[in-house]
C-alpha cells in the first residue's frame, strides 16, 4: 500500500477499524471480535525514488497455521506465536 512513512517504520502495527463500528459486504463477517485490531506489522518497503510503498506480514490463518485457536491465544500464525512465547518463555513474560 502507498505510504508516506520512511525507513525506521518496520515493526509498526497495521490497525483495522480504528474503534469505529465495522460495516461488511459480500461474504465478510466480524468473526469473534469486531472492534479495533492489529492485523499485521510493517515488514518491508521502498522509500527511495518512485512510489513509496510498504507491505506487512498479516496475522491470520493459513496453510502452515490453520487452527482457529492455539491454546486460547488466538487463531493462525499470531495465535501460534503467542502460544509458543507464553508457554516456552524463560524470561517471565506475562501472558
Amino acid at each position: 500500500m502507498g505510504s508516506a512513512q520512511a525507513g525506521g517504520s518496520d515493526g509498526g502495527p497495521w490497525l483495522a477499524n480504528f474503534g469505529a463500528p465495522v460495516s461488511y459486504s459480500g461474504e465478510a463477517s466480524a468473526g469473534p471480535a469486531d472492534g479495533q485490531a492489529v492485523v499485521g506489522v510493517t515488514s518491508w518497503g521502498f522509500d527511495a525514488g518512485g512510489p513509496k510503498i510498504q507491505g506487512a506480514s498479516w496475522f491470520g490463518q493459513n496453510a502452515e497455521f490453520p487452527a482457529a485457536d492455539y491454546g486460547g491465544y488466538g487463531a493462525g500464525n499470531i495465535g501460534a506465536l503467542v502460544q509458543h512465547i507464553c508457554t516456552h518463555s524463560t524470561v517471565g513474560i506475562a501472558c
